[in-house]
């Protein structure tokens, strides 16, 4: 592969530059269980929060200008069993129309991501404060695309 004139030295600068911010909050006792990789946390400043509370969720606002458009992404971690309904959650809250999962469910034999959506169409999963319906699901070549339902218990 060729890399442009000076590419390379940048590259290796990466390695040193230090984080601009810390992730006190998820380190925090009370949410280290809540992180699938104890290495992997937010940012304090970008971490998306949970709630009227501002919980915890192992998930960060990406924003990225495109041309002169400025677009907002939330990129987190494989929920866990016990981290799918704040996952929801904040698919709720943030008005989320489109999950992209960019990892397999089990990859070299660990697991990666809890199966977070319904299995079978018509089919619902119950969580605390939402049910969800998988309507209809599309196998395609590289990827599959369900389309579910999701219904808060406390507006409906």
């Amino acid at each position: 592969m060729l890399f442009p004139t000076g590419f390379l030295f940048y590259l290796e600068a990466l390695e040193h530059v230090k984080p601009i911010d810390d992730c006190r909050i998820g380190k925090a006792p009370e949410n280290q269980n809540k992180n699938r990789y104890r290495d992997i946390l937010p940012y304090d400043k970008t971490r998306v929060p949970l709630g009227e509370k501002n919980g915890y969720i192992n998930a960060s606002y990406i924003r990225m200008n495109v041309g002169e458009e400025e677009h907002f992404y939330i990129i987190t971690q494989g929920p866990l069993p016990s981290t799918m309904a704040d996952f929801w959650q904040m698919v709720w809250e943030s008005e989320s129309d489109v999950i992209a999962m960019m990892t397999k469910e089990v990859e070299l034999g660990q697991v990666k991501c809890h199966r977070y959506w319904p299995e079978s169409p018509y089919d619902s999963k119950d969580l605390a404060n939402f049910y969800l319906r998988l309507h209809n699901y599309q196998i395609m070549e590289y990827f599959i695309i369900r389309k579910i339902e999701i219904i808060n218990k406390q507006v409906s």
